[in-house]
């Protein structure tokens, strides 16, 4: 985990590079989907203030990602889903694979073959179909690791985590991955958005965003622990 060796856009937070095993698991292909939410709502699981809704004019709008979800709402559907949020260490995983990739199609510098960016910042509307730059999907098929819509992950941010982290083994983040955390008021955010900096869109990169927060560029994905 962390800012590969020589990489010019690396974040204070990002440092240091450091090895950790995990646990094999599956991560979801795709963000979850306004259509993928709207499921949940309906079933009289989920909670109905991300959103999903879409309109008859936007043919592509139900395979977008769905956004304005808390962290909550998005931790609750995986739950539904018989799955969890990944760790941040699962979500980084992931997108570099074992190459330590400095993106998740590799090492060359974003385009929108690649990635789904935009130069307004993140509007609902500027985001597309998941899956819709499969030149930028990962080595393994995994689509929008990059742009399109941040994404929860299950720890809270710290911006000295990497340098103080200890347990190499399956890590959870600064306190373990616990409910309440007296070290942290935010959740880590991965991937950046339609709108990020091409800093953010970076694998490694780190932002973050209050767990009650509802934000027009922030989706989800889940994972299946084995």
């Amino acid at each position: 985990m962390g800012c590969k060796q020589g990489d010019a856009l690396c974040d204070s937070s990002e440092k240091p590079a450091h090895k950790v095993c995990i646990s094999e698991f599956l991560i979801d292909r795709t963000e979850v989907t306004k259509k993928d939410y709207g499921t949940c709502v309906a079933s009289g699981y989920c909670k109905t203030g991300a959103d999903y809704s879409c309109v008859k004019e936007d043919n592509d709008c139900p395979d977008k990602p769905v956004t304005g979800v808390t962290w909550h709402e998005a931790s609750a559907f995986c739950k539904w889903k018989g799955k969890s949020l990944p760790t941040e260490a699962q979500w980084e995983f992931a997108a570099r694979g074992i190459e330590s990739r400095l993106y998740p199609w590799g090492n060359s510098e974003p385009s929108n073959e690649k990635v789904a960016i935009d130069n307004d910042f993140a509007k609902e509307e500027k985001m597309m179909p998941v899956c819709a730059s499969p030149a930028g999907n990962t080595s393994s098929g995994i689509c929008d690791m990059a742009g399109n819509a941040f994404e929860w992950v299950s720890d809270w941010f710290s911006e000295t985590w990497h340098a103080k982290q200890k347990d190499i083994k399956n890590p959870h983040g600064p306190c373990g991955g616990q409910a309440a955390c007296a070290d942290s008021k935010h959740k880590v955010i991965k991937g950046g958005s339609a709108g990020s900096s091409l800093t953010l869109l970076r694998s490694s990169a780190r932002y973050f965003a209050s767990p009650s927060q509802r934000l027009p560029f922030i989706g989800f994905r889940c994972v299946k622990n084995q």
